[in-house]
């Protein structure tokens, strides 16, 4: 299951480049996380309590960025909560669009295990295009001082 969508915002490429590969600052924009422990520079563990009406549990998500240059770069996310697991990997380009930026988000759902398997793809991802639109929004908010 592919998941595509363009996000505008309205800071600088440069700016925003630096905001997102800061995992402290990027972390702060990913909603309702409990915990956000950073392994290392490149391996990320976080807990995430999501409102949504299938999923009402704790998901221990696993990131860990497989590559990861100026203005593009690829996660893969290992997921797991009681009774369910998922993988996904997901990549993001930062493009120049005039004085702001484009950042073109593509996420490949590899696998959903256990109590997420017979969710329809219409669920899976409108709750995961709401989760990627909460973070780019608090990522816009941030940089452009609203």
């Amino acid at each position: 299951m592919i998941i595509e969508k363009d996000y505008l915002i309205k800071s600088p490429i440069e700016k925003v480049w630096d905001f997102i590969s800061k995992p402290k600052l990027f972390g702060e924009c990913i909603p309702d996380v409990g915990t956000y422990k950073q392994v290392s520079n490149r391996h990320f563990v976080l807990t995430v309590n999501p409102k949504f009406a299938f999923l009402k549990t704790t998901i221990v998500m696993d990131w860990k960025v497989l590559f990861f240059k100026r203005n593009h770069g690829k996660l893969s996310i290992k997921g797991k909560a009681i009774g369910s697991t998922f993988e996904a990997v997901s990549e993001l380009k930062l493009l120049k669009k005039k004085a702001h930026s484009l950042l073109k988000l593509n996420v490949a759902i590899i696998k959903l295990s256990g109590l997420l398997k017979p969710v329809p793809d219409t669920i899976i991802k409108a709750a995961a295009l709401k989760i990627a639109d909460d973070i780019f929004n608090c990522v816009s908010h941030k940089l452009e001082g609203k």
